[in-house]
């Protein structure tokens, strides 16, 4: 009852707070990794940076792909990993909207593709933080960072409400503003 009657109850409850408090703390070492990198180099080494992370991430993520269709082979089950299922995991698509429903390939790992967002995103914060650190001696690279991410939050926020406004989920019943809380399955509305 209190999950249909309050709603910031619906969050937690709704079990991917765990995908959730792994980015936070998957953001929280990436940003301090990339925090002791700019302050000892002075810039942010882009390219070595994700050629880690496609190390660390798609071994175990091909081989969770091809071991899925080799035991289904074996079984002799129909492939749940068509070449479509394979590429989108492969090149971590298996949630972009348009080719998701033809994806039955592992569905759990759509958070990975929301990692390497996270990925891709984080060192372009820093690179651009201390950019504009260097150029003014009152400004650190830590307040600048955070200054970026209040601003980004806030922006999430802004969408969220014009989200909810816009669809008219202000009235709706609990079924309904659920969608509130699965802005991050679309890629569009990632946050």
């Amino acid at each position: 009852r209190l999950f249909e009657a309050w709603w910031p109850v619906a969050l937690p409850a709704s079990g991917e707070v765990g995908v959730d408090v792994f980015l936070v703390l998957s953001g929280f070492l990436i940003g301090g990794s990339l925090q002791r990198e700019v302050s000892g180099r002075g810039t942010v080494a882009l390219g070595k940076f994700l050629l880690r992370r496609v190390f660390r991430i798609f071994p175990a993520c091909v081989s969770a792909v091809l071991a899925t269709m080799i035991s289904e082979h074996v079984a002799g089950e129909e492939p749940s990993c068509p070449n479509v299922g394979f590429l989108a995991n492969l090149f971590v698509f298996n949630n972009v909207r348009g080719i998701s429903h033809l994806n039955r390939c592992l569905p759990q790992t759509w958070s990975i593709g929301l990692e390497f967002q996270l990925y891709m995103v984080t060192p372009l914060i820093f690179a651009c933080a201390s950019w504009v650190s260097s150029r003014s001696s009152r400004i650190t690279i830590a307040s600048c960072v955070e200054a970026m991410c209040a601003l980004g939050f806030a922006a999430c926020c802004v969408l969220r409400v014009w989200f909810v406004v816009s669809h008219d989920l202000v009235d709706s019943p609990v079924s309904n503003w659920w969608t509130l809380f699965n802005f991050y399955q679309p890629t569009q509305f990632r946050c």
